[in-house]
């Protein structure tokens, strides 16, 4: 009978050390689960703090036909391009140069104007010029003694060309710059290159960007008939109505009255597009955004500062923006966090 009191007090020992270990790793279990984070089915995307320098950076290109019926259309462009530059001078922090080409295209050895070789001395103006008004009213009085095949899409493509290293045009076009190209015409286009083409061209330059060009236009629309004089009244400007439309430009009356302020809504649409609109490559964390020029940090303001506009993802900059003179070379700075979205649970199965 003893060995069985042996094998009931080894079972008794045994029971109790199997509820001591099991105590003992529960215990060790419990402490380690306190140890572990708790999983967090609302996990965060990872913060990317970014800062962009913002360049406003803006090519403005006046493609003027230079045929005979042009003469009193040139002199009212240039009696009313003090509206526009003055626009866009008081925009500090836009980077423009403006150039100006002929609507003449000649087969033989161009001459200065024609082509698209830029007009004028000097070639094109910018904020470091001195006395850019005057100096540009000159550049734009391109003369009436061109060529009656008015071209316009050609040219704006023979200027882009001849702004590589060592050509005529060098320094004008910049490839990381918006592009603004403004035609001042009685006529119709006669290019060898279609419109769709045209715009095509422009756009894959930029990236694909279309955002980045910008068409513009003064001319006899089609609508107007032969009640203001054009240059052909059996040809009306169909290709230059297409353009307009795929580029969604903005379009003036070459006869009306009121042309020069024409002018200065398209400085204005210039100056807003390029030197207020920020596009930003993500969404951000509105309350870590951080806008600086310099010394300068701007209010979340709509008027005197900044806001976000969350369906262009855009900054927008306040039309009101009492810019500070910080010297040369100094740009607008952005920074701010990627904004945080909780990863979506799996659905129940």
């Amino acid at each position: 009978m003893e060995p069985a009191r042996v094998e009931r007090g080894s079972m008794k020992k045994y029971l109790v050390s199997v509820i001591l270990g099991s105590m003992l790793l529960g215990a060790c279990a419990e402490e380690t689960n306190k140890m572990l984070p708790k999983p967090n089915d609302q996990t965060e995307r990872r913060k990317l703090a970014t800062q962009i320098t913002y360049t406003s950076k803006v090519d403005i290109l006046f493609v003027v036909d230079d045929s005979a019926s042009m003469s009193s259309h040139q002199n009212n462009l240039s009696r009313n391009i003090d509206i526009f530059v003055n626009d866009i001078v008081k925009n500090r922090i836009l980077d423009y140069q403006i150039g100006v080409i002929s609507s003449t295209v000649y087969n033989f050895q161009p001459d200065p104007c024609s082509n698209g070789y830029l007009c004028g001395t000097p070639r094109y103006v910018d904020r470091g010029t001195m006395d850019a008004v005057n100096r540009l009213k000159r550049n734009l009085l391109v003369g009436i003694s061109g060529s009656g095949t008015e071209q316009f899409f050609d040219p704006v493509l023979m200027a882009i060309r001849a702004s590589s290293q060592g050509s005529y045009n060098f320094g004008f076009y910049r490839p990381d710059a918006f592009l603004a190209v403004v035609f001042i015409t009685d006529a119709e286009d006669q290019s060898s290159i279609s419109p769709s083409d045209f715009y095509d061209q422009l756009v894959k330059l930029k990236n694909g960007d279309e955002k980045k060009v910008l068409i513009y236009g003064a001319y006899i629309p089609s609508s107007l008939g032969n009640t203001c004089a054009r240059d052909d009244v059996s040809m009306l400007p169909y290709r230059l109505e297409q353009l307009f439309s795929m580029a969604k430009s903005t379009i003036y009356s070459l006869c009306d009255p009121n042309f020069g302020q024409g002018l200065a809504k398209i400085s204005g649409e210039i100056s807003a597009k390029v030197g207020r609109f920020i596009y930003l490559d993500r969404p951000p964390d509105v309350k870590t955004i951080k806008i600086s020029y310099g010394t300068q940090v701007l209010p979340n303001d709509p008027k005197v500062g900044w806001v976000y506009n969350p369906e262009l993802n855009a900054i927008i900059l306040g039309e009101q923006v009492q810019w500070i003179d910080q010297g040369p070379g100094v740009q607008v700075e952005v920074e701010f966090d990627e904004a945080q979205y909780p990863t979506p649970k799996p659905p129940r199965k």
